[in-house]
């Protein structure tokens, strides 16, 4: 068997999309959200913060220091993989979260560049129309 470049594509975005899943069951579902809220929350009160003490440039300090004290505030959640069913099932939920923003990253990230870079940029690095039509994964992500 011969590799190809985009045999080499395709084997690059499995390993992405394995590594993404494993990754989520190791983190679950529950500390997925949770991070999310950190977030969020992170957002909110650095906000506030920078408009009470009237100065914008602070923003970037105050939301660090508000992810930091919230994430540890978060570890509470882990408490949720040690439930029998609920544990699994969150792993299950974070491993499906994490394979859906793969997609998503991916989705956006080969749209924008496919959108950015010429035809003739592709075909220079041997990535042909051709090439792509012979993908499995990368073609999934290219809008035709």
């Amino acid at each position: 068997m011969v590799l190809t470049v985009g045999n080499v594509i395709d084997i690059i975005l499995a390993v992405f999309f394995l590594l993404a899943v494993v990754r989520g069951w190791h983190i679950g579902l529950a500390m997925r959200i949770a991070h999310l809220a950190v977030f969020l929350v992170s957002g909110g009160i650095a906000y506030f913060l920078a408009h009470m003490t009237g100065s914008i440039s602070l923003y970037g300090v105050f939301f660090v220091i508000a992810i930091a004290v919230l994430g540890k505030a978060v570890k509470v959640v882990r408490i949720v993989d040690w439930i029998p069913v609920v544990g699994t099932v969150n792993k299950a939920g974070g491993a499906l979260v994490s394979f859906v923003i793969a997609s998503l990253v991916c989705y956006i990230l080969f749209g924008f560049l496919f959108y950015m870079i010429p035809q003739e940029v592709w075909e220079q690095w041997g990535l042909t129309q051709e090439v792509i039509d012979g993908t499995y994964l990368l073609r999934s992500f290219l809008n035709d």
